[in-house]
């Protein structure tokens, strides 16, 4: 009599082609003994294995007391990540009726373009993304060049360098970061400070390259094979970029706005247009997209992907707030450079991460999907305006209560 186990092997085997002597069985007793146990075939995804767990709680340990030591708050702690997007791939699945045993598509679009992206730990500040093509000046991008939403680079493989993430830490990180703390939390700018975490990849220069020059804005590498539990932008920062740049994308070629459809003589066009917007989807279109889906990751994502490394609590998604009846306007003159309150930083962020939370759930309340179309004759339903003012009855018990107020 074999045990489970050993019934297992033989399992494996034969999914691989190999006969055993020892087991004879029908494929009916085999689907209903995997069913029984509850063994499903699974695809092997991630490199959580071959991670070195062992040295992720002293690397934590050391985080923490890096920012005791230098007082470092969430919103001066940073993390980047590089991946690649594949920016005019189709997705490999879609709806068809039960009827069709296999859907016919298309050779696959490898187009790539690598990207970096970059935001600190309580989610309120999300640098430009950079991108690298191959191209230098694209003859899709010759006209706006200079108002890109993103920073572009070039390189012959599209890859990211060391000499682009050194260039990019001194010339767009290190001024940005400088200016959100001095114009947000009225930070001097003998006091800025920050932390950007980095995996330790070959196309990172070393950490003395990463420096500001009085050293205060400066960089701490993740310890080696460690990237799948400790990589902030990997718990699904970068996932859900992914997907809300793959809306747009598809978006942009399936929408396709047709008219004169009750008429006798309609000739259905929308295969052909779509194959058109495919066709012309451009670098340009993918940068834009990119950039807006940037934009729309949820700050819950941002919060939540720091948990592991800073221990705290995970973060609700969208949600009303216990704040009402005050004013987003007020709260924004509050967080200006040179008021008082801008001396409370923990009281400035979360003020601020209230105004992000507002602005992004008015986006989600008022957001209409372009697929939709009404049928004729009938009326799209009017969407109920959302009122943004919100209050505050105690934001902090050691502030004026008529700083809150207008004046």
């Amino acid at each position: 009599m074999l045990s489970v186990a050993d019934k297992m092997a033989v399992i494996q085997d034969h999914e691989r082609g190999v006969s055993r002597a020892e087991l004879m069985c029908s494929e009916g007793w085999l689907w209903r003994f995997k069913r029984r146990h509850g063994i499903v075939k699974r695809a092997v995804s991630g490199e959580v294995l071959s991670a070195d767990e062992a040295a992720v709680p002293p690397f934590v340990n050391r985080l923490r007391e890096l920012r005791e030591d230098e007082n470092l708050h969430e919103f001066q702690i940073y993390n980047a990540d590089e991946t690649g997007l594949f920016w005019r791939t189709l997705p490999r699945s879609t709806q068809a009726s039960k009827d069709l045993t296999s859907v016919p598509g298309h050779k696959t679009v490898k187009d790539r373009l690598s990207i970096l992206v970059c935001a600190n730990a309580d989610g309120s500040h999300k640098l430009q993304p950079v991108i690298v093509g191959k191209g230098r000046r694209p003859r899709a991008l010759k006209d706006v060049m200079t108002k890109l939403p993103v920073i572009y680079h070039s390189a012959p493989s599209a890859w990211v360098t060391q000499n682009v993430v050194e260039e990019c830490f001194h010339k767009t990180f290190d001024p940005a970061v400088s200016q959100y703390q001095l114009r947000f939390y009225g930070i001097a700018s003998n006091e800025i400070k920050a932390l950007l975490i980095l995996d330790n990849a070959p196309a990172h220069p070393s950490a003395t390259k990463l420096c500001s020059k009085d050293g205060k804005i400066k960089a701490l590498f993740l310890p080696a094979n460690t990237t799948s539990l400790t990589q902030t932008m990997d718990q699904g920062v970068i996932e859900s970029a992914k997907r809300h740049y793959r809306k747009l994308f598809l978006q942009r070629c399936l929408v396709v706005p047709e008219d004169g459809m009750n008429e006798p003589d309609y000739v259905d066009r929308r295969g052909k247009k779509t194959l058109e917007n495919f066709k012309s989807y451009s670098i340009k279109d993918a940068i834009f997209n990119w950039a807006e889906a940037w934009k729309q990751v949820p700050l819950a994502t941002l919060k939540n992907a720091w948990c592991k490394l800073l221990k705290t609590p995970k973060a609700q998604a969208l949600g009303h707030d216990e704040f009402e009846g005050f004013e987003m306007k007020n709260m924004t003159d509050l967080l200006w450079v040179g008021n008082p309150v801008a001396d409370h930083y923990e009281t400035v962020r979360l003020m601020r991460m209230q105004i992000m939370k507002l602005q992004q759930e008015k986006m989600v309340q008022l957001k209409i999907s372009s697929f939709s179309k009404p049928l004729p004759g009938s009326k799209r339903p009017r969407t109920t305006n959302y009122d943004l003012s919100v209050n505050v009855p105690s934001i902090s018990p050691e502030l004026p209560e008529e700083l809150f107020t207008d004046a």
